[in-house]
């Protein structure tokens, strides 16, 4: 087990996954690993994150052939283009949704349920059937996708691309993690 036991079942599907290693607290997922498989042979690598352990393998016995890496990497980088076109699309298809919904929504006011409990100003958000929606744009500025806040529940757009909002501000920067956060920030200092 070099240090990576597990009760885990791995797939071998050539992606990242994470697992239980043996030594840890039940539900702790500190081992990662990518298990491929061609023909009955398996190869890919484990990681005990907690020991800093990482091995590579391989089933056999023996290295693969040239040849035999030259076609297995082929493979798993036409799979990783495939992959990266069909993100891409769903992006492209979130952000269309993104922007018809945020075209038919009402500007929110601080008496929004969410924006009242934090205390915080509207902004650029607006209000549908409901809900308070934070637009995300992406890094040259375009609507990507839309998160939906009702209660203390806070959804993100399905197929959505992560973005950013930014607040206009003063010229120095905030980094923060969600909108009451950065409204927050941005009253208190006029920070974007």
């Amino acid at each position: 087990d070099a240090g990576c036991g597990t009760d885990s079942e791995l797939q071998a599907d050539d992606k990242i996954n994470r697992f239980h290693l043996l030594e840890d607290r039940p539900g702790k997922l500190n081992g990662r690993y990518r298990l491929a498989a061609e023909n009955n042979f398996y190869y890919g690598w484990f990681i005990n994150s907690k020991e800093g352990i990482r091995h590579d393998f391989y089933t056999t016995g023996q290295k693969l052939t040239a040849s035999e890496a030259l076609a297995n990497e082929a493979k798993r980088k036409a799979q990783r283009k495939a992959a990266n076109l069909a993100q891409m699309e769903a992006h492209r298809a979130a952000a269309n949704r993104a922007e018809g919904v945020w075209g038919r929504a009402a500007p929110a006011h601080a008496s929004e349920p969410y924006l009242a409990r934090k205390g915080i100003a509207a902004g650029p958000c607006r209000t549908a059937h409901g809900c308070l929606i934070v637009p995300m744009y992406d890094e040259k500025g375009v609507l990507c996708s839309l998160q939906f806040i009702k209660g203390a529940d806070k959804r993100y757009m399905r197929g959505g691309k992560k973005g950013t909002l930014e607040l206009p501000g003063q010229g120095k920067v905030a980094i923060c993690e969600g909108f009451a956060t950065g409204a927050t920030i941005h009253a208190a200092t006029g920070w974007t």
